[in-house]
């Protein structure tokens, strides 16, 4: 490879992914560019010395040179591969001739890049980076404590990353729950804030980017000794669909006490039991009575999805009501208001629910009892100690 433009392989991989992420969405090539700048702030680079012409015609003649393909490592090719398979469905043999490698050779990259966290299918010859959203069931044995009671706590959008993220109120939560004797915490979504989730979110972020977001819930999210169920959201989901990264599942392979069971919605079946949850993560706003959200996410839900349980997460504020033999919690968040939500205007509601099912000796819920957790809405970015 001739010129310095070329050897900072961080820089050829962002570079390439920008191209692709401009033709994926249908962006012009100077979106593109600006897109490549944005990666290398998220890494704490300047790219600004690169010229968009530079950028442009450079990173496409990269992929023609077979003497620089011949040059790279193999996670440089998974790059350029998960880029390939960000147009859409691939051969492996077009894949191949794209980086100059033997399918097999192919098939490792392909391997390693689902070890480390994207969505990689491989049906027979071809390959697809799956970006859609795929309810889940999530089997959970109860029946030691039939003829008990079981506590479940509820959170949702925790939103790591964000400037208004309160983990204090998180850790003091979480070991109320232990306090009480909690079973499990079920996590409605938002684990991570996300990017491009609205224009200038990054300035209300202190870490910026997957891996930023990934290393601090990784190394910060409260460990109180209970088992973590978390679904994604649809800020978690946005790596996804924009680069196939399941960021909730990398993060729950790296923490015990975290258990990843799906994206956007996960139905968790308890053997031999009539306690069955129906886990939702709701967009959009908070309509007039927001008592009209829970009853329009009962109302909707198909006959064979409605649980005596539903938790719906996503929408910042807390509700309860019971309609049509369901018990429907709006979950509320562990974030505080945003310039973005003050714009709205919309003011969350932070802190947790705890409810205690008591089951009969045959499995069947016999009572539901709720507590509410509340916690002060921080107004303010949260300082953070070194």
């Amino acid at each position: 490879m001739s010129g310095g433009y070329w050897r900072d392989l961080q820089e050829v991989k962002d570079a390439v992914t920008a191209l692709h992420w401009a033709h994926e969405g249908r962006k012009t090539l100077s979106e593109g560019y600006s897109y490549f700048l944005k990666l290398g702030a998220s890494r704490g680079k300047s790219y600004a010395s690169r010229t968009y012409d530079s950028w442009r015609h450079k990173t496409k003649n990269f992929l023609r040179n077979k003497e620089s393909l011949e040059s790279l490592k193999t996670s440089d090719l998974a790059q350029i591969l998960r880029a390939k398979l960000l147009e859409g469905p691939q051969t492996l043999e077009s894949l191949s001739l794209t980086i100059d490698r033997s399918e097999p050779t192919v098939r490792e990259i392909l391997e390693g890049l689902r070890r480390d966290g994207f969505e990689v299918k491989l049906q027979e010859e071809r390959a697809v980076l799956d970006r859609g959203l795929i309810p889940s069931d999530w089997k959970i044995d109860l029946s030691p404590y039939y003829g008990e009671s079981l506590r479940l706590g509820l959170i949702s959008c925790t939103h790591f990353g964000s400037m208004y993220f309160q983990p204090r109120e998180l850790q003091t939560f979480l070991q109320f729950c232990k306090k009480e004797q909690v079973r499990v915490v079920i996590h409605a979504g938002d684990l991570v804030d996300g990017t491009g989730m609205y224009k200038g979110q990054e300035f209300e972020q202190y870490a910026l980017g997957a891996d930023a977001q990934q290393a601090d819930v990784e190394k910060n999210y409260p460990d109180s000794g209970l088992p973590n169920l978390v679904l994604g959201g649809n800020h978690d989901y946005s790596y996804q669909k924009l680069t196939g990264y399941n960021i909730v599942k990398k993060i729950c392979e790296a923490r015990e006490d975290l258990i990843y069971v799906g994206m956007i919605s996960a139905t968790f079946f308890i053997p031999e039991s009539d306690l069955e949850m129906q886990l939702i993560h709701k967009r959009g706003g908070v309509p007039y009575a927001r008592s009209y959200a829970s009853q329009r996410a009962a109302q909707e839900l198909p006959l064979a999805l409605q649980k005596p349980l539903l938790g719906i997460g996503g929408l910042h504020v807390n509700d309860y009501v019971y309609y049509k033999g369901q018990h429907v919690f709006l979950i509320p968040c562990f974030q505080g208001q945003t310039p973005y939500l003050k714009g709205k205007p919309l003011f969350p509601e932070v802190g947790g629910w705890i409810i205690e099912v008591v089951l009969t000796d045959d499995g069947k819920i016999s009572r539901c009892k709720l507590e509410m957790i509340p916690y002060e809405t921080s107004l303010e970015p949260i300082k953070r100690g070194g």
